[in-house]
């Protein structure tokens, strides 16, 4: 039997190699590459509620007071989150100057009059579809600088200035009209068509400028009939021909457009009364 007091005798010319893989972590054992994860994500915070509020009045039920002003600009937010909903005595909101890509949490604050979301990432108008039942009493609504593509129907009854300029707004078809609008601004977007402008009886402004219309025909601005200016400047009009009869209109803006002839304007006799 062997003896334990017997000494172990080293092995010679052993090498042992420790080759420390920096990659493996508890989180990736296999030592594969770890996918970054995306930071989270700017929500409103209370206390930037509280700074931005302003304006006492009377509640929308004259029972109370409440602050019914509240400004939330350049903040770098990307989700309101749940604190406003208890600001529901609101009645101006302006978002501008964030990273919003939808707001349809303010389907929860039924007295809003005025919205100012202008220069966000919003790309699409369902959030008023979204509010139908609770945005009754928005009279103006600013989305200058946005990603939108499209302008729908907007079914607010009580909407009175409409924004929508500086975009990528390629069609108007789903629009089909609004029987309170006042003004509305589609400058600087990408229109080919007309289509969809129509039935809004109580316009007094529309700004149309610096899109890509060639005619001012193709079934739009038809029923204006309070129509007070119309802004066509910067487009590719070649022709006024077909141009819809505007009783009220006053000012026709067609600077830096490819009409070639005066004799166009003789489209305009019957239009203009």
């Amino acid at each position: 039997p062997q003896n334990p007091k017997t000494p172990i005798t080293p092995v010679k010319d052993c090498k042992i190699n420790f080759n420390i893989n920096h990659s493996m972590s508890d989180d990736n054992p296999e030592g594969g590459e770890v996918a970054e994860q995306a930071p989270p994500k700017i929500v409103l915070k209370p206390e930037q509620i509280v700074a931005g509020l302003s304006q006492v009045s009377k509640t929308f039920d004259g029972a109370s007071y409440a602050f019914t002003n509240l400004v939330l600009e350049e903040k770098e937010l990307e989700e309101l989150g749940d604190n406003l909903r208890s600001y529901n005595h609101l009645r101006v909101l302006s978002l501008a100057k964030n990273q919003f890509k939808d707001i349809s949490d303010i389907q929860y604050l039924p007295h809003l009059l005025t919205i100012n979301a202008s220069e966000n990432q919003i790309a699409s108008l369902d959030f008023l579809a979204a509010s139908r039942d609770s945005l009754l009493y928005l009279q103006q609504l600013t989305l200058t600088k946005n990603k939108l593509t499209a302008l729908p129907a907007i079914p607010q009854p009580r909407l009175t200035r409409l924004l929508v300029n500086e975009n990528e707004i390629a069609s108007c078809a789903d629009f089909t009209g609004h029987k309170t609008l006042t003004y509305l601004d589609l400058s600087k977007n990408k229109l080919t068509s007309l289509a969809g402008l129509k039935g809004m009886p109580r316009l007094q402004h529309l700004d149309i400028s610096e899109n890509e219309l060639t005619e001012v025909t193709a079934g739009g601005l038809t029923g204006l009939e309070d129509l007070r200016k119309l802004v066509l400047t910067k487009n590719k009009i070649t022709t006024l021909a077909g141009f819809p009869v505007m009783p009220s209109l006053q000012h026709l803006v067609l600077i830096e457009n490819q009409i070639a002839s005066a004799k166009e304007l003789v489209h305009l006799n019957n239009a203009v009364v």
